[in-house]
């Protein structure tokens, strides 16, 4: 129905949630946090798209984990 989805972060960079639910065959739910730099784009297809759920969540600040370093991103 929409095709592609893709979030277009302009000045802040951010971490994107993917959620898989468990299923038959896979019973362990899964859990995914992908840290999307500024002036980055993420194209959604495949599983990513329609079968794991993504979002991002409402909070003040990402801690996101760059070159050895753990760095405090405020959004």
């Amino acid at each position: 129905k929409w095709g592609l989805r893709s979030p277009a972060l302009l000045l802040l960079g951010i971490v994107m949630d993917f959620r898989r639910p468990s299923t038959s065959s896979e019973p362990q739910a899964s859990h995914r946090a992908h840290w999307l730099p500024p002036r980055s784009i993420a194209l959604l297809t495949g599983e990513a798209r329609y079968v794991w759920t993504h979002g991002i969540a409402s909070r003040k600040s990402d801690k996101v984990r760059q070159k050895g370093h753990w760095k405090l991103w405020h959004r």
